[in-house]
């Protein structure tokens, strides 16, 4: 929480339209380092947990997640599976896959393209002509983008226009499944 104590304080002194002199943003920014090391070596010598925020996913456990929606025949599973693998393999944030529109995806050569009219990196668009490639695993087909695909769309009775995934709330009806999957197996 250092880096948004010493945030407010410069956006304090923006909105009062004052600037700091140099000594002044020089001594802050030596006291903040010292405030990070002090609470660094805290967590070093008392035995607490010692990494902030989330641990990785390993490896094995996102291919089980994979497998076990695969294997499901519920065609909400189909649905899940879909937007992890549209999501993994685009490397996006779920608001992202939230947004896609069939509109937005095209085929290549071998490859889905998917196109994004704005992310979080290019909120005003200008990049939206740009398309991210999907490649097919033929290997594994519980991780292949192409296949999920495949599959919900199957399930959606001919739909071949407008959003990809319907509805509201999207993102959170996956995390709701997901963690039922999840704690299922």
């Amino acid at each position: 929480s250092h880096g948004g104590h010493r945030s407010s304080l410069s956006h304090l002194f923006s909105v009062c339209r004052h600037q700091p002199n140099e000594q002044w943003l020089e001594d802050l920014k030596k006291s903040m380092k010292g405030l990070k090391n002090s609470s660094a070596a805290a967590r070093a010598s008392s035995g607490k947990k010692l990494g902030e925020g989330k641990f990785p996913l390993s490896y094995e456990v996102h291919c089980a997640i994979y497998k076990w929606l695969w294997e499901d025949e519920d065609p909400q599973a189909a649905w899940a599976h879909c937007f992890l693998t549209m999501t993994w393999n685009l490397m996006c944030r779920s608001r992202n896959t939230v947004n896609i529109h069939f509109e937005h995806i095209g085929w290549e050569d071998d490859a889905m393209t998917v196109q994004f009219g704005h992310t979080k990196t290019d909120q005003a668009g200008r990049d939206a002509w740009k398309k991210r490639h999907i490649y097919a695993n033929p290997d594994k087909p519980w991780i292949c983008a192409q296949t999920s695909f495949a599959r919900y769309k199957s399930t959606m009775t001919g739909k071949e226009s407008g959003p990809l995934f319907p509805g509201g709330a999207q993102y959170e009806h996956f995390r709701k499944y997901l963690i039922a999957v999840v704690k299922k197996h």
